[in-house]
């Protein structure tokens, strides 16, 4: 185990050591000079434009420019802010503990409506409820969350009113903020009117971000219970007579390794996968931050942003890993016998 997390842990430098060089070039590859659309209709000199140049390091040649971002990059410094004179780190912590607080609810949601579906479907094996289940998934599978999001604005919060178009929370809830997730936040400090106002902006992004996980988490788990119901040591436990509830949770058992691994993996893509999901919903987490970034073409911070996404999901992927093995004895074994 240790030297599959060795190799793990390696694998995640050079891929994120690949990202940064490709975010870093492609950046640059982005028309308008950030120094222009930073200066807007301003008049200055050319010696003035020269030293804004100069101050963030636009004027050296771009191996050099890749060189000293990685430098400070390793140290845990993304550099500042062209358009808001401010550290990177300063505007990633915030947006990214608001995608981390969307992502868990809309991960939670899978759960708690995937499973027990999975279940229905796979007790249902081939009859009415199997077929309107997989028809639903097939439904979260093809329907582009973006447009989920625009119906759900369109009809909950414009038309009938019980949802909030955007945002994170209202502006006169008062939330004392400690942990940056404002629903925890709410109720460390008791306050009911801020979580109340927190779990209404959540519900709609959190729907819309978990259509896709919930569909892919109802197969996954509905096709291993149905392989699993084939295998001998469930026809042992029939014979056993075993109660059917009882059954199930070994079934259950069984079927977590798979499962655990697409739930993984989806948390990590999520992480980044809702850029334009958020700027729907005005969510300001690290999608709508580099959407914001990209068109100011503030490159520190679309560097800085698409690398802590990077490192999100590799983290997340090399923990799925760590989980999978401790989960699956078989690999255990494997690596044990090498």
């Amino acid at each position: 185990m240790l030297q599959t997390l060795l190799d793990r842990l390696l694998q995640t430098v050079v891929v994120l050591l690949f990202v940064s060089v490709i975010v870093f070039l492609l950046v640059r590859l982005i028309p308008g000079d950030p120094v222009d659309i930073f200066l807007g209709e301003a008049t200055v000199s050319d010696e003035q434009r020269a030293m804004l140049r100069s101050e963030h390091g636009l004027d050296r040649p771009i191996i050099v420019q890749y060189g000293a971002f990685l430098a400070k990059a390793v140290q845990g410094d993304l550099g500042r802010s062209i358009t808001q004179r401010v550290p990177v780190a300063e505007l990633l912590g915030p947006a990214f503990l608001a995608t981390i607080e969307l992502v868990i609810a809309g991960t939670l949601l899978s759960v708690v409506v995937g499973v027990p579906i999975a279940l229905l479907a796979a007790m249902r094996h081939g009859r009415t409820a199997d077929q309107v289940t997989s028809a639903l998934a097939l439904f979260g599978y093809s329907m582009p969350t973006f447009w989920l999001g625009i119906m759900m604005i369109l009809v909950l919060s414009v038309h009938l009113g019980w949802f909030p178009t955007g945002g994170r929370i209202a502006m006169s809830a008062g939330l004392e903020r400690h942990t940056g997730l404002f629903v925890v936040d709410a109720i460390i400090t008791g306050n009911m009117r801020a979580l109340g106002s927190a779990l209404q902006h959540l519900v709609l992004p959190s729907i819309a971000l978990a259509a896709v996980s919930t569909a892919s988490l109802m197969q996954v788990l509905r096709g291993s219970l149905i392989s699993i119901s084939q295998e001998e040591f469930v026809s042992a436990l029939r014979a056993r007579g075993l109660g059917r509830p009882t059954l199930w949770r070994h079934m259950l058992r069984n079927a977590a390794p798979p499962t655990v691994i697409i739930m993984g993996v989806r948390f990590g893509s999520l992480i980044g996968g809702g850029i334009v999901l958020e700027t729907v919903f005005s969510w300001p987490g690290l999608g709508l931050l580099i959407i914001d970034a990209i068109r100011a073409r503030d490159y520190p911070v679309v560097q800085g942003g698409v690398l802590v996404m990077a490192a999100s999901f590799v983290i997340v992927s090399l923990v799925v890993d760590v989980i999978h093995i401790l989960l699956d004895p078989r690999i255990r074994q494997g690596e044990a016998g090498r």
